[in-house]
C-alpha cells in the first residue's frame, strides 16, 4: 500500500537525557539535543533505532517473522558480500520527536525574555563522580544536563506497508518503556503511543 502516517507519542514521566555528544563548558559536560528554538528534543535516529530493537526481540521469540522484521527495519550490508552503500533500507521512518505544536508556536512568538525564562524551566543539571573504596575520585566530577518530564511528538510513516508491518510497529512501540542515555540510572522512563491517520 502506499505510505502510511501516523503520531507517536512518547510521555516522559521522570528526568531524561538524549544529548548530541556536546558538552558546554561552563554548564555542563552533557548537555540535552535542542531544537533550533533551544527546546528539548529526541532525534528521530535513536526513537527508530529503539523501535527496531524490540522488532529484533518480537522476531527472536517468533511473535513475527524474519521477513516482517528485516522489511520495517531494512538489511545491513552483508561483511564481504556487499558494501555499507549496499544496504536496504527499512520501510519505517521516524521524524524527531519535539515538542507539540502548541509549545512551539508559542516559543515561535513570545518576546525573548519570555521564551528563554520559559526555557530555563526546561533543564536540571546532576552531579556525579566515580568512587572508590567509598571516597570520591579526585578529577572525575561529571555534570549531566536533563530535561524535566515532558511530552514529545514525533511522525512516523512506513512506506509500502503490509498490515503485518503495521502490526509489528505497533507492537514493538508498546515495548519501549525508556529513552535516551543514563537509562540503567532511572533517567528515561517513558510511555510510548501510537496513532495512524486514516488512509484517504
Amino acid at each position: 500500500m502506499a505510505e502510511l502516517r501516523g503520531t507517536l507519542t512518547i510521555e516522559l514521566s521522570g528526568f531524561w537525557h538524549a544529548g548530541g555528544g556536546k558538552g558546554d563548558a561552563w554548564r555542563a559536560d552533557a548537555v540535552v539535543r535542542r531544537d533550533r528554538l533551544g527546546l528539548p528534543m529526541i532525534a528521530g535516529r535513536h526513537v527508530a533505532g529503539l523501535i527496531a530493537h524490540q522488532l529484533h526481540f518480537l522476531a527472536e521469540q517468533k511473535h513475527i517473522t524474519g521477513a516482517v522484521h528485516d522489511a520495517v527495519c531494512g538489511l545491513p550490508e552483508e561483511r564481504g558480500k556487499r558494501s555499507r552503500f549496499e544496504s536496504t533500507p527499512g520501510l519505517l521512518s521516524v521524524d524527531s520527536a519535539r515538542l507539540p505544536k502548541a509549545w512551539l508556536d508559542w516559543f515561535e512568538t513570545a518576546d525573548d525574555a519570555s521564551r528563554l525564562s520559559a526555557a530555563a524551566q526546561l533543564y536540571r543539571n546532576f552531579g556525579s563522580t566515580a568512587m572508590q573504596d567509598g571516597v570520591p575520585k579526585d578529577a572525575t566530577l561529571r555534570r549531566v544536563e536533563v530535561a524535566v518530564p515532558l511530552t514529545l511528538v514525533a511522525e512516523v510513516r512506513l512506506n509500502e506497508w503490509e498490515q503485518a508491518h503495521k502490526e509489528a510497529v505497533e507492537l514493538a512501540v508498546g515495548l519501549v518503556q525508556e529513552l535516551g542515555a543514563h537509562r540503567s540510572r532511572g533517567l528515561g522512563t517513558a510511555r510510548l503511543s501510537l496513532e495512524w491517520e486514516k488512509p484517504a
